[in-house]
């Protein structure tokens, strides 16, 4: 079983040069249910996830998301076994060099995509715990990309 601070300390420090996976943004809304239905062959329990995040998700919300939307960010946070956690198989998938793996995401993503662009705009510093000495990794104003979401 994953620990909630292994969310935190899961990093890739490797500031690769990958394509972005644009592909899901012409998708359409889906349920979660449909939405995760590509993602079967790797989470064999989405369906009983989705099921579980649609019952414990916050809705109604302040934020005007739907039931389904309330429910994919839910699932994003749900901790489970390291081998079925949602967000550290996506964020390995993000990070993989075959942007085709990133594909059966797709309808997930578009869903989890539109729930946060509904909730509030944040403005300032947002502190990460690493579980390792990343100093040496960064310079300062240097750019850098992390795929994972």
């Amino acid at each position: 079983m994953s620990t909630s601070g292994d969310r935190f300390t899961d990093i890739d420090l490797e500031n690769k040069s990958l394509s972005a996976c644009y592909g899901y943004i012409t998708w359409k809304v889906l349920p979660i249910e449909e939405a995760m239905k590509d993602l079967h062959k790797l989470l064999p329990e989405i369906n009983q996830f989705a099921k579980l995040a649609k019952k414990h998700c916050k809705h109604p919300n302040n934020h005007k998301l739907s039931k389904d939307e309330a429910a994919a960010i839910y699932i994003y946070t749900m901790e489970m076994a390291e081998d079925a956690c949602v967000y550290r198989i996506l964020n390995q998938t993000l990070r993989a060099e075959d942007r085709s793996k990133a594909r059966p995401w797709f309808g997930y993503l578009k869903l989890l995509h539109s729930a946060t662009s509904k909730l509030p705009k944040y403005k300032g510093i947002v502190y990460r715990g690493i579980d390792k000495d990343v100093s040496m990794a960064f310079k300062k104003g240097q750019r850098i990309t992390w795929w994972s979401v």
